[in-house]
């Protein structure tokens, strides 16, 4: 009789800095955000393109914001799906 094992754990895909480019579609502002911190960016792994992800994670100045995936690419370029 085989046992079955747990699938190993998940490692970051993304360890280091992340860049997140903010912007309002009405006013055209946009800003980018570097952030180190990889706890506050595990929302944001393993989505797809327009995916709506909460803001609370990235700390107080964006709690009750909601932000949608348009687009970004991994460290060696390749675009999201």
């Amino acid at each position: 009789e085989a046992k079955l094992s747990p699938p190993p754990a998940r490692r970051c895909r993304f360890p280091g800095n992340m860049k997140i480019n903010i912007a309002n579609p009405t006013t055209g502002c946009q800003k980018v955000f570097e952030i180190d911190d990889d706890k506050k960016l595990l929302p944001f792994f393993d989505k797809r393109m327009s995916t709506e992800v909460s803001g609370d994670s990235l700390g107080d100045e964006f709690k009750g914001y909601i932000f949608r995936i348009a687009g970004g690419n991994d460290k060696q370029g390749f675009p999201m799906k």
